[in-house]
């Protein structure tokens, strides 16, 4: 019992150790520059287009097979 009790805890540290390990080799991503309101809407308008534009051409294509 004593024995299985001690290879948790090796257990334990090792997985600490990992984490703690790739959490210090991660490289940290470069800020994005914030986005003006109107930009924001630009590239909101144009995913929701493109979006429904390829919803039409997929019911288009069910429809006509």
């Amino acid at each position: 019992m004593r024995n299985h009790f001690n290879h948790l805890v090796v257990a334990a540290l090792l997985m600490a150790a990992s984490a703690a390990s790739s959490q210090e080799t991660k490289p940290v991503a470069p800020a994005m520059p914030k986005l003006t309101q109107e930009e924001l809407e630009a590239t909101f308008k144009a995913t929701l287009t493109k979006a429904t534009i390829r919803s039409i051409q997929r019911r288009v294509r069910s429809i006509t097979g």
